[in-house]
């Protein structure tokens, strides 16, 4: 079993460790983590078993704690990731990876050499559809990849307030793009493997 600390419990923090705590044949139990606001998070993190730290330095040096799942404001990302890595810790970070080019190499690479694993949560390429699909191109039964489309519309943003990170430009310089576009830009990369020739269109409508 991983002992696993979650690193922000809003929302989809509290989405994520409720889709595995307790399920003993999903290999991992979160029992600890901290967030920004705790007070809002502590009746939930005590159904849960959850310990709340103080903060993500104290995650990083309890050794009972040996992954970490990052589901925090996306410009903490990258700083986050590597701080996990040179503790020692294996991440699974949610996406978008991180904000830049340059700082997700630079994650990629403290992983890399730290030795941890780290995983990136572009769930949506393990639905049953989508693994058929993929499947589809590579036996042949699709013939030949010449044009890829994907569309996705929820009504999600109409929620956002002033206030909440997630209306932050900063956070989401990109709109809709970081928070659901990006899964139909993996979807292409990972329905579409290398042997595969290049389709000559491609189009994406968010």
């Amino acid at each position: 079993m991983l002992d696993t600390a979650i690193i922000g419990m809003g929302r989809w923090g509290q989405t994520l460790v409720d889709s595995v705590q307790g399920r003993n044949d999903t290999g991992i139990r979160f029992v600890a983590g901290c967030t920004g606001r705790p007070e809002r998070a502590a009746d939930w993190a005590a159904r849960q078993g959850i310990r709340i730290l103080p903060d993500f330095n104290a995650v990083l040096a309890d050794p009972a704690v040996k992954a970490v799942a990052i589901a925090s404001p996306h410009g903490m990302h990258a700083e986050q990731v590597i701080a996990a890595a040179r503790a020692g810790k294996h991440v699974f970070v949610e996406k978008p990876f991180t904000m830049t080019k340059a700082s997700a190499e630079a994650a990629v690479a403290a992983c890399r050499a730290a030795g941890v694993v780290m995983a990136l949560g572009h769930n949506r390429r393990f639905l049953p559809a989508v693994a058929e699909m993929k499947a589809m191109l590579a036996d042949g039964r699709l013939g030949t990849l010449l044009h890829v489309e994907g569309q996705f519309s929820g009504p999600g943003a109409a929620a956002y307030k002033p206030g909440m990170w997630r209306a932050n430009r900063a956070e989401s310089p990109l709109g809709g793009m970081g928070g659901m576009g990006i899964h139909m830009v993996d979807m292409f990369i990972n329905r579409t493997p290398p042997e595969t020739p290049r389709p000559e269109a491609v189009r994406l409508i968010h």
